[in-house]
């Protein structure tokens, strides 16, 4: 029975792979189409179904079996003899890719390496997409591109590939518990709901504020929904007049945008992880984008909420933070500025309505 479906090959030239798969697959499955694209061959069997060779320009292999369900388990007696398929699965790992995208940690894990096992890497020469490449014994080897992916890859699974393994699993363990410590200490704490309620009571906007939305907030977001709610009463009850009134509506589009993070951390379209290394990975438009996904779920008791979460996010980011001068908007009176920051509260709740079922359905196989 097949073991794995990606396996990482020796070095052999593209045509001598295509031989070597061909020779040794039965007669039936001997004819195929061959196809390839950058950095890819495929071989297509009738039925439509590929094994796919993957390479890249430093002449590293890797056979894809994941399209080629009806016959995977034969193609993989077939060819695992012929591609030493077993060696590949020899030691306690294979070839691992993890994400580590800052330079920063890129160097301060090569110094490690080097100090830990300086007798048993070779610091070879990294080409301009590379932070570092190291060979280690035979041709397994150890690459960190600039685009986060550090891959240990290993043709030849070793003892001390296994060693290297567990090291850089512990090397970020240990940023991932700091970035969760720094994590945590950036956020605040905020008061109980009911004391919130009272601090604010006779503001008008606080009805639209609710208790599931409160405690599900960060704490700083609160602190922003605070600062606005005293904005907004202060110049209401003032009758200050402004040049522009969507300075109002400014700390709750911020709070806006951090529901949003913690909503998509919630339902896996922001990996956890990944945004604890680096908040930067949350892109809230490509989020948006898979939310799409989740419509059939959401509109069966909120119709419309998919596009009007968009149509909130897009004009918070491109109207109340940020500044254009080819399209410069104006909230021309605070009651256009509460018509604004109501439509962000509500939203927010809206949203916290159909988590549940999100989370429920995720189980599925929901496209993301």
């Amino acid at each position: 029975m097949i073991k794995e479906n990606i396996y990482p090959l020796d070095f052999l030239e593209k045509r001598e792979y295509i031989t070597i798969i061909k020779n040794s697959l039965p007669e039936e499955l001997k004819k195929f189409d061959i196809k390839e694209s950058d950095f890819q061959i495929f071989l297509i069997f009738p039925n439509k179904e590929k094994i796919i060779l993957n390479y890249d320009s430093n002449g590293h292999f890797q056979l894809n079996l994941t399209q080629c369900s009806t016959y995977r388990d034969i193609i993989y007696d077939s060819l695992r003899n012929s591609l030493n398929l077993d060696d590949c699965l020899l030691g306690k790992y294979r070839t691992k890719t993890w994400k580590l995208k800052s330079g920063e940690l890129s160097k301060e894990l090569k110094t490690r390496l080097l100090s830990k096992f300086k007798d048993k890497l070779i610091l070879l020469r990294a080409t301009p997409e590379q932070y570092f490449v190291f060979k280690i014994k035979g041709k397994n080897e150890l690459v960190h591109m600039k685009n986060g992916d550090l891959h240990l890859r290993l043709p030849r699974p070793l003892k001390i590939t296994d060693e290297i393994y567990e090291f850089i699993e512990r090397f970020l363990k240990e940023i991932q518990a700091k970035n969760i410590r720094k994590f945590k200490e950036i956020d605040v704490e905020k008061k109980h709901f009911e004391i919130f309620l009272q601090h604010n009571a006779g503001n008008e906007l606080i009805r639209y504020i609710h208790k599931e939305v409160y405690e599900f907030l960060y704490g700083r977001d609160v602190w922003e929904i605070e600062d606005g709610l005293k904005i907004f009463e202060n110049v209401r009850n003032s009758n200050l007049r402004l040049n522009n009134f969507k300075v109002l509506v400014r700390s709750f589009s911020i709070a806006f945008e951090g529901f949003l993070i913690k909503y998509f951390l919630e339902i896996g379209l922001i990996d956890r992880e990944a945004y604890q290394q680096d908040p930067r990975t949350a892109k809230i438009f490509d989020c948006l984008i898979k939310f799409r996904n989740y419509a059939e779920i959401v509109e069966r008791t909120h119709k419309g909420l998919i596009s009007k979460v968009f149509n909130v996010w897009n004009e918070c980011r491109n109207n109340y933070l940020h500044s254009d001068a080819y399209s410069y908007s104006q909230v021309i009176d605070i009651k256009e500025a509460e018509s604004k920051i109501i439509n962000i509260l509500t939203t927010m709740k809206e949203l916290l309505e159909v988590l549940p079922n999100i989370q429920n359905e995720n189980e599925f196989d929901v496209k993301k």
